[in-house]
């Protein structure tokens, strides 16, 4: 059974190995990879704070600490914010977001701050200008496009509404060039 241009860009990653077997530790494995990053984060996070301790450094100690409950919190966070429904708006998704955004934005804000005191002018400048550009686009994302992908209509031709997440390269191909110049004049 072949597959059309459309169907074959819809498809991202390959839905089976072919290999049953080998899909399913690959499937096994996925599932436990969060569990090493918590390992290595927590074997990094006591070593580091040990030495911080030991320096005396409780600035260091504070930040670390509040890296990993930030990082626990994001994790908790993303998971509520997955079960949620996609296409609903509510006070308890904009709270997630804006707790997403706001404990990410800091701890990157922190990272500067801390690798700032080590490094040049100038390095330190660039790794602000990083850090506003990422919380910048965590906003774009969160705040901005969700709205326009899930709330915006557009009124393309003959008042026919279209939803703007329903819109891909082939739906682009399916539409003639008077409604895609409209759609994107709106948009």
């Amino acid at each position: 059974m072949s597959k059309n241009k459309c169907q074959e860009k819809a498809t991202l990653l390959p839905t089976t190995t072919g290999n049953d077997n080998k899909s399913n530790s690959e499937a096994e494995f996925l599932a436990y990879a969060p569990l090493f990053a918590y390992v290595n984060l927590t074997i990094s996070s006591i070593g580091t704070t040990y030495r911080a301790y030991a320096n005396n450094d409780m600035a260091m100690v504070a930040f670390i600490i509040f890296v990993i409950l930030g990082y626990f919190v994001l994790e908790i966070c993303f998971r509520a914010l997955k079960r949620l429904p996609r296409d609903e708006e509510s006070a308890k998704k904009s709270l997630l977001k804006f707790t997403i955004w706001g404990l990410s934005s800091s701890i990157l804000f922190g990272f500067a701050y801390q690798l700032g005191t080590f490094a040049c002018l100038g390095a330190t400048l660039i790794m602000y200008a990083v850090v506003i550009a990422s919380s910048s686009c965590i906003f774009f994302v969160y705040f901005i496009h969700d709205d326009k992908k899930n709330g915006a209509t557009v009124s393309a031709d003959g008042g026919e509404k279209i939803g703007t997440d329903s819109w891909s390269s082939c739906d682009l191909e399916k539409n003639d060039d008077k409604k895609t110049a409209a759609v994107f004049e709106k948009v």
